[in-house]
């Protein structure tokens, strides 16, 4: 009977022990591995190591894609001198969605905007013709600077500047240049370029050729 009784104590006792034992790893891991939910000032510090020279404006900290909630951020620009299309973010050169944001007779106007994933605090892209179609920031990049690599190789020289348009799996990209004359400037197109991101074609818009 003692021994009936102290098999069952120690079935117990080794019982309890594993629960503890998972609920230290449990709070170990959230302690030194989970940075939890990221706040509203922090999605503006993200945005702004991307955008430099742009005010950051958070619109909306409860915009809900699928199971996930964002902060959407738009990057509102401070001063035209301080415009660039390729800009870094650590080591790597990147080039930058048009994310300009303006109040016209109290109507909102954007064209793209960021959304920062409140938990994971990974950064998407949404344009405003694909609503709730979010794109990684990181892939956008990596399907510009693919298509842009191509695109240098047919026309034989730097990009000057660079407009981006997304509908659907094309990337409609629009290479020109600021022509300045005295106090005046507009801009001449160099060519237009389609990317599909599925088979990572792309083509000039304009004669059709498929450039890879």
């Amino acid at each position: 009977m003692s021994n009936l009784y102290n098999e069952r104590l120690n079935k117990r006792y080794k019982y309890i022990v594993g629960i503890l034992i998972v609920i230290m790893i449990t709070c170990v891991y959230f302690i030194f591995f989970s940075e939890g939910n990221a706040s509203e000032s922090e999605a503006k510090d993200i945005i702004s190591k991307i955008d430099k020279g742009y005010d950051i404006i958070v619109t909306s900290d409860n915009y809900v894609v699928g199971d996930n909630t964002y902060y959407t951020v738009h990057a509102n620009i401070k001063d035209n001198e301080s415009y660039s299309n390729i800009f870094s973010v650590g080591e790597k050169n990147c080039y930058r969605v048009n994310t300009s944001y303006y109040n016209v007779e109290n109507q909102d106007i954007w064209y793209a905007r960021y959304c920062v994933d409140k938990e994971s605090k990974v950064v998407y892209i949404e344009f405003r013709d694909n609503p709730k179609r979010l794109i990684r920031y990181s892939d956008y990049n990596e399907n510009i600077n693919y298509a842009l690599d191509i695109i240098k190789k047919k026309i034989g020289s730097n990009i000057p500047n660079v407009d981006v348009t997304v509908e659907g799996d094309i990337y409609t990209i629009h290479i020109y240049e600021v022509v300045k004359n005295e106090d005046e400037s507009h801009t001449a197109t160099i060519g237009w370029y389609d990317f599909n991101v599925k088979n990572k074609e792309v083509k000039d818009v304009m004669s059709e050729e498929v450039l890879n």
